[in-house]
């Protein structure tokens, strides 16, 4: 391991997005400061969620129970750092698909590495859930271009860099945000929605909320 990547690397780092085990000299980092790392986010009311099985470290708020805590202690809660963003009906449209690509991707045979996917497949993919837009090609690829540009703020979804082309890497953590269990719930939600686009993530579980930060 790089001797210069310690336990403040690994703290930036997730301050802002997740550490998964590509990263090997983060995931090494981490795993050599475990305790410290999660007592340091505790103090601020974060908690450290590691998937050793998945490969990916993230940073979640601690759920509401547990700061109702520092009430009882008649201490004043602490403010929410990680804000919870609802999704629209398209992008979580868009995180239904992505998920369900990734299952069918870890179900097949060499399944088990990374799944990237190019600007045409997004497309395709993203168009007959864009029907203002299916037979406008500029205006499809500026509503699929504003996607990828939200989810690549969100954490789940990589421009992979010096290519020729545009490719994505879909990003493990969206596993997290979407279980398997909830794939068929929020995607039978979605269908009753129809296209109402304004309707917000919370009235379709706990899948549909994105943190700002990770």
């Amino acid at each position: 391991m790089n001797a210069r990547i310690n336990h403040r690397h690994v703290l930036a780092k997730l301050a802002v997005g997740p550490i998964y085990q590509s990263d090997s000299e983060y995931w090494v980092a981490l795993k050599g400061s475990l305790d410290r790392v999660r007592q340091h986010f505790a103090e601020m009311g974060l908690l450290l969620v590691l998937d050793e099985g998945a490969g990916y470290a993230y940073l979640r708020q601690m759920p509401d129970e547990d700061s109702e805590g520092w009430a009882e202690s008649g201490m004043a809660p602490l403010p929410r750092i990680l804000r919870r963003t609802p999704l629209s009906y398209t992008q979580t449209v868009f995180l239904v698909l992505l998920r369900e690509r990734l299952l069918r991707h870890e179900m097949t045979p060499g399944g088990d590495g990374p799944l990237y996917m190019d600007f045409g497949e997004l497309t395709e993919m993203l168009r007959p859930y864009l029907p203002a837009a299916a037979n406008n090609e500029k205006v499809l690829h500026q509503a699929v271009l504003a996607l990828i540009r939200r989810f690549d703020a969100l954490n789940l979804i990589l421009p992979m860099k010096n290519r020729t082309e545009a490719i994505y890497r879909v990003e493990p953590i969206i596993k997290a945000k979407l279980p398997p269990e909830k794939i068929a719930e929020v995607r039978a939600r979605l269908e009753g929605a129809g296209d109402q686009e304004a309707e917000s993530a919370e009235t379709a579980g706990e899948g549909k909320e994105a943190d700002d930060a990770n």
